[in-house]
């Protein structure tokens, strides 16, 4: 089961925002993809629980690419388990998943943050269809109905009004515009220098991004070592 020990601080503070991006229906979506493509038998056990030791994720990428993972471990030690996760998160990255979908070791592990590997399954499923067009086992439907808790618009739907370009652009002329002006004009009239100077900004902060979290996910390892020794 899920490690239900007690948190505190930093921990308690991210955990509660997990719970609060829970969403069943999508989770349960996720998991029987997974069940689906494996062709493993449905334990009926929760999403944290199944997937904690890795085995069924590493079985998922293999189906996906035959052998990409060489050695499963099927050992139940702690170590064993994580290895798998962290051959999982790998080879996530080699199928062409964002960093900003993947998720830390000890968010599956100790199930710190299970709607962040939800979302990451989700995010796999839509890169297989431009990384492998070649497969054709089953799909996931990636792109699900969100709706808030009140039951009113989504914000994108509740957004009308006109919007503001980034101020480096207003310099070189583009207009400020309305959803429904035609966005092709817009496109045209938008500076070469200014598109490409932003996107490698974007992209340099993505880099910075997967770079911290892959120190950060190095430390989640030590501290859950650390708490294995103790």
């Amino acid at each position: 089961m899920a490690d239900s020990s007690p948190v505190y601080g930093l921990d308690k503070d991210l955990a509660e925002r997990a719970r609060n991006k829970h969403d069943p229906e999508r989770e349960s979506k996720a998991l029987q993809w997974i069940y689906d493509v494996t062709e493993e038998t449905p334990s009926g056990d929760p999403l944290a629980d199944v997937l904690k030791d890795g085995v069924l994720l590493c079985k998922l990428i293999n189906k996906i690419k035959d052998g990409h993972i060489a050695r499963i471990n099927s050992l139940k030690s702690p170590f064993k388990m994580m290895e798998n996760i962290t051959a999982y998160i790998q080879s996530c990255r080699d199928f062409g998943v964002r960093e900003m979908d993947l998720f830390s070791t000890v968010d599956l592990y100790e199930a710190k943050n299970i709607p962040q590997v939800v979302q990451n399954l989700y995010s796999l499923a839509r890169a297989i269809e431009s990384s492998f067009p070649e497969y054709m086992g089953p799909r996931l439907e990636w792109a699900s109905r969100r709706s808030t808790t009140d039951g009113s618009a989504s914000p994108a739907k509740r957004f009308s009004g006109t919007y503001q370009l980034p101020a480096a652009l207003r310099r070189e002329g583009v207009a400020t515009s309305s959803p429904s002006s035609n966005r092709s004009s817009m496109s045209a009239q938008t500076p070469t220098a200014e598109v490409t100077a932003l996107k490698t900004a974007v992209e340099e902060k993505d880099a910075l991004i997967a770079e911290l979290k892959r120190q950060v996910e190095s430390l989640q390892q030590e501290v859950a070592s650390l708490r294995l020794q103790q």
